[in-house]
């Protein structure tokens, strides 16, 4: 189970995801927006989670269902 994420930027972005009550569980700060980023969700209980992309001081969220 991955997800795979490329910005299409040379700018740095971060790469955050939090479970449905807000904890993070996952981060990845200043990476290369330009390369596909592999994240690993195995560890992943199923549920409900939410991708927060950082870029320029702007923010996008999507949400991911992860089913087992």
């Amino acid at each position: 189970d991955f997800i795979y994420i490329n910005c299409n930027t040379e700018q740095l972005v971060d790469l955050i995801i939090k479970d449905i009550k807000g904890s993070t569980i996952f981060s990845l700060l200043d990476t290369h927006g330009a390369t596909t980023q592999n994240i690993y969700l195995t560890p992943f209980s199923q549920g409900v989670y939410f991708l927060e992309v950082r870029l320029n001081n702007k923010k996008q969220v999507y949400k991911i269902q992860k089913l087992n």
